[in-house]
């Protein structure tokens, strides 16, 4: 997955509609999400429910999600606050990639922007009445949380190091 590296990006990926709704590799274990009844089909997993549980998989993911959870400000649809909320879950798979804590507050700096991104972006999709996939949404601001983490390692920490 590439990653957005601006909110002009990630607005023209979500539109683009490019979702890949890839099954899991043979062999591979699939979260618990998808499940079978005698009422119900056996429903594949998307992509951003096996993000979300590979993501939650690793145990620090869990407290560290929490724990920037309470920078998310009050929003009145619900499906905001599921992108929210995939975006801070790319934040700290970005910080795990690259060793940061989400506990400073030098790092926590980044999540009002992101938020404000993720926010404009859904906005200007409402405003345009746009058509445009959930599921990709969620997974460009899975990606554009990633990217934010990693631009802050380099801002912070590696460029200082090069130079």
């Amino acid at each position: 997955m590439a990653y957005p590296q601006n909110p002009e990006e990630l607005l023209s990926s979500i539109l683009a509609g490019e979702a890949q709704e890839d099954p899991p590799e043979p062999g591979a274990s699939l979260p618990s999400i998808a499940v079978a009844s005698a009422k119900t089909p056996m429903v594949s997993p998307t992509r951003s429910e096996i993000l979300l549980a590979e993501s939650l998989q690793r145990p620090e993911i869990t407290p560290w999600l929490e724990h920037l959870s309470q920078h998310l400000p009050a929003v009145q649809e619900a499906e905001l606050g599921r992108y929210f909320r995939f975006a801070l879950l790319g934040v700290c798979a970005g910080f795990m990639e690259r060793g940061l804590s989400p506990y400073l507050p030098e790092h926590v700096e980044i999540i009002a922007p992101l938020l404000a991104d993720i926010q404009g972006v859904f906005d200007r999709i409402q405003s345009m009445n746009a058509a445009y996939s959930p599921e990709e949404f969620c997974q460009q601001a899975y990606a554009y949380g990633v990217h934010k983490a990693t631009y802050l390692d380099w801002d912070l920490y590696l460029s200082k190091e090069m130079y």
